[in-house]
């Protein structure tokens, strides 16, 4: 199913009228992002007023993007307070570094409903290449089921 497709289902099961509205305004607001750094997901309304709404949601983010030249990732399971948590952690393929190095945390977007770790390979990936930082994202679990 395209993003359009799936853009146009959550309209009707959002409440078309309402749901216009929103786009309209959040049209404006991504209009001063870089038209390289949008993606359809961004045109999706903010707020999901019920389960059809959510689920077709879940099912437009896009798929990932492959990771930059040099960088490679690896899964990692750790404790977490609800259970087991899987982190990816980003790093360069080659270990020549002979001093600790920076790292971050990602936290993918996704309002903590939707969304995956992998959906921030392009961003994780090219920290990693262009800053020899370690990145950990984490694949938290998602709202309203965990809340």
């Amino acid at each position: 199913m395209t993003p359009m497709r799936l853009i146009v289902r959550l309209l009707a099961a959002a409440g078309a009228a309402g749901a216009v509205a929103a786009i309209v305004k959040r049209r404006a607001a991504i209009a001063t992002v870089p038209a390289e750094l949008r993606n359809p997901a961004q045109f999706l309304p903010i707020s999901f007023s019920n389960d059809t709404a959510l689920k077709l949601a879940r099912k437009a983010v896009l798929k990932p993007a492959p990771l930059r030249p040099g960088v490679s990732s690896r899964d990692v399971t750790i404790d977490g307070p609800g259970g087991p948590l899987r982190v990816i952690v980003y790093e360069r393929t080659w270990r020549d570094r002979s001093e600790p190095v920076g790292g971050m945390l990602w936290i993918h977007g996704g309002g903590f409903v939707m969304g995956t770790p992998e959906v921030g390979n392009d961003m994780c990936s090219h920290l990693v290449a262009e800053l020899g930082i370690v990145v950990v994202c984490v694949d938290y679990r998602l709202a309203p089921v965990h809340p």
